[in-house]
């Protein structure tokens, strides 16, 4: 039988209580909420009957129960945006529930999920209605079943007839899962694959587990890069697939089987470009598309881009990578009391980091001043399948920071809707801190999940300079990027005859405060902190209004400096962004 935990004892549950109170708060006001028929995602808070009825939670329409080949998800025939109704039936909540009938012995919330699960199983038919359309969503949902039954297991309301049941219920989502593990692409195959491996081990069925294995370094091999990098230009699924790749090690190793070598490298190379391309704020810059996928379920007061816990995963698994800067609560349920072992301390990392497959870079400086840089290849391109589908038309752009303040920032994503304007928006160079030229974009907009006549770049490092090229249509841009502790400066030359937009997307933080030709003064809402940006030369030039959402549904808003030049042979320009103090009264600045 798969075990996913290592060493869940009492000595472990007595430490999270001491240690995490707050932790266990959220626990158990998860489980006391599943108890009287209500659940939280995306900011919403969902009617348990409801949603088993398949009624959207924002549109309040409900969701055909037909074959799920057969439901369309675009707008015009979709009842809504079908990720609000997938969040909740990943069924985050359940491994919750379990966890509050461990730290507080209460019965009670194994028998809050145990109703569920029951009420689950009445409201669905095997492969029919929503909850089986996205591979991904079946592994996510299985996984969190399965930490569920090994948490819980103890729990004398948990019945050997409720396991057969729940069990035959993973069967066939497993056997979905095998039978079409090569029709889904990118990320929805690799994760596909770690479950018919982890179904194996969960069910002891180790015959033809060396042809899955097989399949899925080929997955793995296509996604994530020799330097680390992935594939689909998202660190949103980078993450995803590594949890779902660090699960199949973990599950191997527990079952007394060895850890393929490419497995071990592949979770290892990710971990360290995690690490390299970490924000002064500790977290990722959210490149592509992000819509809170994640595996590994975890309560606040961790916040979904905190990433210690994968690095306390994988030093606990033994793999070459750092330990945690700072073990959270969620390594202790994978763990055990090994998770306390580990040493905290902040990590070292270079001033220079560079992903040339992937096409990242990175300059950091004393580690509070950072600037992430886009040039390679637009993104992961399957002919006849999929053109670039989780890609933002965003090829050397940045995102940048200043003493630990944001100031360039990426936008992220705010839906995944067909034709949605925001979805839409979000994807644009008009929303990313690059530039446009005569209108057109990177990359020709197709449908939410395909791009035509992507425009590939590259880059390198020299001498702790950040360089960048790209060409189409008988123009070419040159764009360079110096950091120092207080001021980064851009430096690009455009050659063609082209009109030209500039665009710089500002943290969601930071404002205007005095705007003259060729200078912005710029400010740190909260914190007074003053930014001056000096350009070359004046411009054309406005303020837009924008939003960035780092979670799915969650945006904040944001505004855009936009800047036009009619370019006839060359255009050099500089930009150059400088931490000036703070605002002082009447206005003085320093």
């Amino acid at each position: 039988m798969l075990k996913l935990l290592n060493g869940l004892d009492i000595k472990t549950i007595n430490h999270i209580r001491t240690s995490f109170p707050g932790n266990v708060d959220e626990i158990e006001s998860i489980a006391r909420d599943l108890g009287r028929g209500k659940v939280e995602f995306f900011g919403l808070r969902g009617e348990v009957d409801k949603l088993l009825a398949g009624i959207d939670p924002w549109t309040k329409e409900i969701w055909p129960d037909e074959h799920y080949k057969k439901i369309y998800f675009n707008p015009g025939h979709a009842p809504g945006d079908v990720k609000f109704l997938w969040e909740f039936m990943k069924h985050n909540f359940l491994p919750t529930a379990a966890k509050a009938y461990k730290l507080t012995g209460e019965e009670k919330y194994v028998d809050f999920a145990l109703e569920f699960m029951q009420n689950w199983l009445k409201s669905v038919e095997a492969e029919k209605g929503v909850s089986w359309a996205g591979h991904p969503h079946i592994c996510q949902r299985m996984i969190n079943w399965l930490f569920f039954l090994e948490i819980a297991s103890d729990a004398k309301n948990l019945t050997e007839s409720l396991r057969t049941k729940f069990d035959a219920y993973l069967d066939e989502q497993w056997l979905l899962l095998e039978k079409e593990y090569h029709a889904p692409i990118n990320n929805h195959k690799l994760l596909s694959l770690s479950f018919v491996i982890l179904h194996r081990l969960y069910h002891s069925r180790e015959a033809e587990l060396e042809f899955w294995l097989e399949e899925l370094k080929g997955s793995t091999e296509l996604l994530i890069f020799n330097d680390g990098g992935f594939a689909e230009q998202s660190i949103s699924y980078h993450r995803f697939s590594v949890e779902s790749l660090m699960l199949v090690a973990q599950g191997l190793k527990n079952a007394g089987l060895s850890i393929p070598l490419w497995l071990s490298s592949a979770i290892e190379k990710s971990l360290y470009y995690f690490d390299a391309l970490t924000q002064p704020s500790g977290t990722l810059p959210v490149f592509g598309d992000n819509s809170d996928e994640i595996l590994l379920v975890r309560e606040w007061p961790e916040a979904f881009w905190d990433l210690e816990y994968l690095f306390a995963l994988g030093y606990g698994m033994g793999l070459a990578v750092r330990p945690a800067e700072k073990v959270p609560a969620s390594s202790y349920w994978l763990l055990g009391l090994e998770a306390s072992k580990q040493p905290e301390g902040k990590p070292a990392r270079p001033e220079t980091a560079e992903f040339n497959r992937t096409g990242h870079f990175v300059l950091r400086e004393q580690d509070n001043s950072y600037v992430f840089f886009r040039a390679g290849e637009f993104g992961l391109y399957i002919p006849n399948a999929s053109n670039n589908p989780h890609s933002h038309c965003d090829q050397l752009g940045l995102v940048a920071f200043l003493e630990g303040s944001g100031i360039l920032t990426d936008p992220g994503t705010y839906r995944y809707n067909e034709n949605d304007y925001e979805r839409m928006i979000m994807k644009d160079e008009s929303f990313h801190s690059t530039i446009k030229v005569n209108g057109k974009p990177q990359a020709r907009y197709l449908s939410s999940f395909a791009y035509g006549e992507a425009l590939n770049a590259e880059g390198k490092i020299i001498d702790k300079k950040l360089i960048g090229k790209m060409a189409r249509d008988g123009w070419q841009f040159t764009r360079e990027i110096e950091l120092t502790k207080e001021k980064f400066v851009i430096n690009d030359c455009f050659l063609g005859n082209a009109e030209v937009e500039w665009f710089f997307a500002l943290s969601p933080f930071l404002t205007p405060q005095k705007i003259e030709p060729g200078s912005i003064i710029l400010k740190e809402i909260g914190s007074l902190k003053l930014v001056r940006l000096e350009i070359s030369e004046p411009l054309t030039m406005e303020i837009l209004p924008g939003y960035v959402s780092w979670q799915y549904n969650k945006a904040y808003p944001s505004q855009r400096i936009w800047l036009k030049s009619k370019v006839k042979g060359e255009k050099r320009l500089s930009f150059s962004f400088e931490m000036i103090g703070k605002d002082l009264s009447q206005g003085q600045y320093r």
